[in-house]
C-alpha cells in the first residue's frame, strides 16, 4: 500500500469493491494496475494453492452478507480489511483440498478468457486485451 492511499495489484489477484458491499462486487484482476481511491481491497493468498479457494470465499453470499453486516455509514456504507479478515472460515488438510484448486482453475482461465475476449470486442488497445 502507497501513503497515498493507492494500492498496486498484480494480475489474477482478487478485487473486492467494499464501498456498498451488498452490490457483491468481487473479481480476478485482468491485468497489473492500481486502484485509485480507497475502495477496492487486493485479496491475495498466501500460497497460490489457496487461490480458488479464497476467491470462492470472498465471492459467496454468505462472506458478502457478513461484510455488509459489518460496514460501516448509511448512506455510503463501506467495509474494511479489519473487519473481512475476521471472517470465520475452516481449512481442510483432507484430500478434497488438494484437488480443489485444479478444478476451479479451468474456471478461472475461463474468467479470464472471457473478459479479455469483452475488450477486444469493446475495441480495448491495451496491451492485456491483445494477449491471449
Amino acid at each position: 500500500m502507497w501513503a497515498s492511499g493507492k494500492s498496486q495489484f498484480k494480475q489474477g489477484e482478487i478485487l473486492f469493491g467494499k464501498l456498498r458491499p451488498y452490490f457483491h462486487k468481487v473479481g480476478i484482476a485482468p491485468m497489473d494496475g492500481v486502484c485509485f481511491g480507497l475502495d477496492i481491497v487486493v485479496v491475495t493468498p498466501k500460497s497460490h494453492d489457496w487461490h480458488g479457494y479464497v476467491l470462492s470465499l470472498v465471492s459467496s453470499k454468505a462472506f458478502v452478507d457478513y461484510t455488509d453486516t459489518h460496514s460501516a455509514g448509511t448512506k455510503m456504507p463501506r467495509t474494511n480489511w479489519k473487519d473481512m479478515s475476521r471472517y470465520p472460515l475452516a481449512l481442510s488438510r483432507c484430500p478434497w483440498s488438494r484437488t480443489f484448486p485444479v478444478h476451479v482453475a479451468d474456471f478461472h482461465r475461463r474468467i479470464m478468457l472471457n473478459v479479455r475476449q469483452n475488450f477486444r470486442l469493446a475495441g480495448c488497445a491495451t496491451r492485456c486485451c491483445r494477449s491471449s
